[in-house]
């Protein structure tokens, strides 16, 4: 192991290679398995939205409407592996069964309601499945989030529940119990 603490000559410490450390990875054309994150894997993760934004970019095809998410992934099996995906994009298209739509659908299902509000979107949590995406000759990759699934919150639960009793309280409260039509 070489000393890492070595100074040079106005005294300052000098940072020398230790290959065994991360940080110091392809000194010399070594790589080790170490060195790499661990990120979210392929497959289903849960995840929670830290934050979302409506917002727009420029395209060949113009400006189009997106909502920039910043997501923390989870695997499901090995919570070691985790990643945030801090300006993921999903293109706003309210074309029937676009990844959008898919996206709507199922956030109004667990909200119980009949629209999305980007800024209520913070703090919502779920599993997708995460693949990537590779444009036709470009060596870059995008994540891809699909099949989202969104858990109600303890919170919106309780207050469902709270709902639930007072209409029954309300409902037995209206009930005829003399027997008469």
């Amino acid at each position: 192991m070489i000393n890492r603490n070595i100074r040079n000559n106005d005294g300052m410490k000098n940072m020398q290679p230790n290959d065994s450390k991360k940080g110091m990875a392809g000194q010399q054309g070594i790589y080790r398995l170490q060195d790499f994150d661990k990120g979210a894997r392929e497959g289903w993760n849960n995840f929670t939205i830290l934050d979302a934004k409506p917002d727009s970019i420029k395209t060949v095809q113009g400006e189009v409407s997106v909502i920039s998410l910043s997501i923390e992934l989870i695997d499901k099996d090995d919570s070691s592996y985790r990643e945030v995906l801090t300006n993921y994009l999903l293109f706003v298209d309210t074309s029937y069964n676009t990844p959008f739509y898919q996206f709507a659908l199922a956030v109004m299902a667990v909200r119980n309601t009949d629209y999305l509000d980007a800024n209520e979107l913070v703090g919502m949590k779920g599993t997708a499945n995460l693949s990537y995406y590779q444009p036709k000759n470009k060596d870059v990759t995008y994540p891809k989030l699909t099949s989202w699934s969104f858990r109600i919150s303890e919170q919106e639960m309780n207050e469902a529940l709270d709902q639930y009793l007072d209409d029954i309280d309300q409902a037995e409260d209206d009930m005829d119990w003399s027997g008469e039509f």
